[in-house]
């Protein structure tokens, strides 16, 4: 699954997520990539989808559920973002409140990706 970093890119500057995870051996922007990764670790058959879903004001309910999920694992990086010198625990929690308020005010879209295949 591949989250746009457009949702990390909120008034609320929880757009430290992809400076967060540039630090760590991750990469949110592997979407459009997944089916060739699979592909290169010998799976056969592969099928791949992105699918837009619709965030924030005039939402859809997954995109009401994915926001919500979202903005509680950015509650769970508050230490991670603390650790990496990225916001003060204080400065990260004012943020992500800003953020739960907001989540009703703007909108935006979010590209999902899943890919699966056979050994």
């Amino acid at each position: 699954m591949q989250i746009s970093q457009r949702v990390a890119s909120t008034p609320a500057r929880i757009d430290l997520v992809p400076q967060m995870t540039a630090l760590r051996p991750l990469y949110p922007g592997a979407g459009p990539q997944l089916a060739n990764l699979l592909r290169g670790a010998g799976l056969r058959d592969v099928k791949a989808r992105t699918v837009t879903v619709r965030v924030g004001r005039r939402r859809t309910r997954s995109g009401r559920l994915m926001l919500t999920d979202y903005l509680s694992l950015l509650e769970r990086m508050t230490p991670v973002m603390a650790q990496l010198g990225l916001a003060s625990q204080e400065q990260w929690e004012a943020w992500l409140a800003q953020a739960w308020q907001e989540k009703n005010t703007s909108s935006t879209r979010v590209d999902l990706t899943a890919a699966y295949g056979r050994r």
